[in-house]
């Protein structure tokens, strides 16, 4: 399974999504996790469906700065144990046998 974590530096940009898109196209990516988003939850479920996860869970910039993303496929289950503005816990287990490892 491939991960990509990226510090973004905001999804505002079209030229960013449009980088981000490719990125994701390429990689096919289990996982992404989006850093220094500066947007809200709505964009990251829009960006969501445009990138073809299944799910997300985001944490909301506050003005200009910060803000999380965490997306992934069909096929890995993934719960949020905590969050706060600087980072998501996670624990991540694979469908196709009982391996559970942490995401943070």
């Amino acid at each position: 399974m491939e991960i990509v974590s990226w510090n973004c530096r905001g999804l505002g940009n079209l030229a960013t999504v449009q980088v981000l898109i490719d990125v994701v196209q390429s990689k096919r990516p289990g996982v992404l996790f989006l850093m220094e988003t500066k947007v809200n939850r709505d964009k990251c479920e829009e960006l969501k469906t445009q990138l073809g996860f299944c799910s997300c869970f985001a944490v909301d910039s506050f003005g200009q700065s910060g803000g999380l993303c965490l997306m992934w496929r069909d096929g890995i289950e993934l719960q949020v144990c905590n969050y706060e503005a600087n980072f998501i816990d996670s624990l991540v287990k694979f469908e196709t046998d009982d391996t559970q490892w942490r995401f943070t």
